[in-house]
């Protein structure tokens, strides 16, 4: 069994999305601020735990979640979305140093634009 858990966060509108074997330890590692994201955000609730018999299940849940929480324009982190930031990020950074400085808001619209099809 894996399961897909949603914790509300402290912070306003904020939610983590994840994926676990082991709820109650991983909810543990939360609550301690072990994981980077909760330990910035900070832990209010679990929102809830939903059991899946495969993983493939789970994590197509995981980014569905994650990816309807976004769209309602919370602050989420989880799934696809996380990864799909950090590519962002690296891709903004290697475009940041291989165009001009003077262009960097159209450096910025040009990575969106391409990046949309995540």
């Amino acid at each position: 069994m894996i399961y897909v858990y949603v914790l509300e966060c402290k912070a306003p509108r904020t939610y983590y999305v994840g994926l676990t074997k082991y709820p109650r330890k991983r909810m543990l590692k939360h609550m301690r601020k072990a994981c980077k994201f909760t330990r910035e955000h900070g832990v209010k609730s679990i929102a809830c735990v939903l059991p899946f018999e495969t993983e493939e299940h789970a994590y197509l849940a995981e980014n569905s979640i994650t990816l309807a929480l976004h769209s309602l324009g919370l602050n989420v982190a989880g799934g696809m979305w996380v990864e799909h930031r950090a590519l962002l990020s690296s891709m903004s950074q290697l475009f940041n140093k291989a165009l001009p400085k003077h262009d960097m808001r159209s450096n910025k619209k040009l990575l969106e634009n391409h990046c949309m099809i995540l």
